[in-house]
């Protein structure tokens, strides 16, 4: 394999990794048991009984993840070595990322809010306070369908699949060392623009942000 060229790659592949240690010290002290265990607290916002077990989380983080992987990066390596423009958009109909306090009949008429704030923001905000907002964000958000966890994964599984997701992610960038990655761009209607850097972080936030509730249940 090549050495990737593009350090902002380099650095949040690190910073990845330190998460992922973290995730799976996680797991050395959970039995099956405990990870298929449902907290009994009652969900504020629906009043159900729906908050995820410690697999749960787990295998959610591996979803998204994955999706990201296959759909979003590898997607955007391809395009600019066909030549064509890498950039892909989602709206909150193709992944419906979205505050779960808003209804859906609601979801079409708030994305021209939602696209106005994020263009604001990208000129106005810092990064880091998008990252901040992403990291420790408190309110829900519904989660889409491809990205709906499996209760009662067992233990192992979880385990390779966490080590073998971050060794494809190294294998992606280093099949392509010298491709353009500051130039090829996602955006998401409410969680904004990303380039592919930027977008490897966000997905180590995301897992940053589960680990406090892991921790909340452990």
């Amino acid at each position: 394999m090549s050495k990737i060229k593009n350090l902002k790659i380099v650095t949040n592949l690190q910073h990845a990794e330190t998460v992922r240690a973290t995730t799976l010290q996680l797991l050395d002290t959970c039995s099956q048991e405990r990870l298929d265990r449902r907290p009994t607290g009652i969900n504020w916002l629906t009043g159900e009984k729906s908050q995820w077990s410690l697999g749960e989380h787990l295998d959610h983080i591996l979803l998204v993840e994955g999706y990201m992987r296959r759909e979003i990066f590898e997607r955007l390596i391809t395009k600019a070595e066909n030549g064509d423009k890498p950039f892909i958009r989602k709206t909150v109909t193709d992944i419906n990322l979205s505050p779960a306090f808003l209804p859906k009949l609601l979801l079409k008429p708030a994305e021209k809010f939602f696209v106005l704030s994020n263009r604001i923001s990208r000129v106005f905000v810092p990064r880091r306070v998008t990252e901040y907002l992403i990291r420790y964000a408190t309110f829900p958000t519904s989660t889409p369908e491809p990205w709906v966890p499996t209760h009662g994964q067992p233990r192992s599984q979880l385990i390779e699949g966490l080590r073998e997701s971050l060794s494809k992610y190294h294998e992606m960038f280093e099949k392509h060392p010298d491709a353009a990655y500051g130039e090829m761009t996602f955006e998401h209607t409410v969680i904004g623009r990303h380039s592919v850097p930027q977008l490897l972080r966000i997905v180590s936030i995301h897992e940053e942000w589960h680990q406090d509730r892991m921790k909340e249940l452990l």
